[in-house]
């Protein structure tokens, strides 16, 4: 038996507990860690993390990229979806490794911005 054990949801064929050290418990046992994810401190894992954002920015935002790269606004068109995408980035690696790289930026640069070469714009 473990210590602390919190019941989340009991079924009608199985349950779902929460031990004392944020493990999650089923009839099946250990499914996963819990309450905080560990913060990314792996340059690689990093790079990943912020290339993964940046492509999720692009994905739902294709139609107003392609008209901030043709009026030379990209950055103050999407200033908001850029910032959330910083602070999520942020908030997941290791605070050391923020201030020492620059892997969000480059990933912007990287994922959207080098895709959109094709667009005619006064930038390029």
């Amino acid at each position: 038996m473990f210590l602390a054990e919190r019941s989340l949801w009991r079924g009608p064929h199985r349950s779902i507990r929460v031990n004392s050290s944020g493990h999650i418990l089923t009839g099946f046992g250990l499914a996963c860690l819990w309450w905080a994810m560990a913060l990314i401190t792996v340059p690689e894992k990093a790079v990943r993390l912020a290339r993964a954002i940046a492509s999720d920015i692009s994905l739902y935002n294709e139609d107003r990229i392609r008209d901030s790269i043709e009026e030379d606004t990209f950055f103050d068109s999407l200033a908001e979806e850029l910032e959330e995408g910083r602070t999520l980035y942020r908030s997941r690696i290791d605070p050391a490794l923020d201030q020492s790289t620059n892997y969000y930026d480059r990933a912007l640069v990287d994922v959207i911005l080098c895709s959109t070469g094709h667009i005619k714009s006064n930038i390029w």
